[in-house]
């Protein structure tokens, strides 16, 4: 992210994705615990400064044209 670019930038981004079935606590000692555990770095000291939540819905359309010859 930023101010810096590369494996010593002082920002990341990480963007998680959990079965609709089993979605996590959003907290950020949650997020820290997993973020620690899938980098293999258990004593990594961080600051979380956002948590977004987005939802993917999964919906197919029932038409994809209607009278219009493709």
């Amino acid at each position: 992210m930023g101010p810096t670019w590369g494996r010593k930038s002082e920002e990341w981004a990480i963007h998680l994705s959990f079965s609709p079935n089993t979605i996590p606590a959003l907290t950020e000692e949650a997020l820290a615990s997993t973020i620690r555990k899938l980098l293999k770095l258990p004593s990594l000291e961080l600051n979380i400064l956002k948590i977004a939540d987005w939802s993917l819905e999964r919906v197919v359309a029932h038409k994809y044209s209607m009278g219009i010859p493709l």
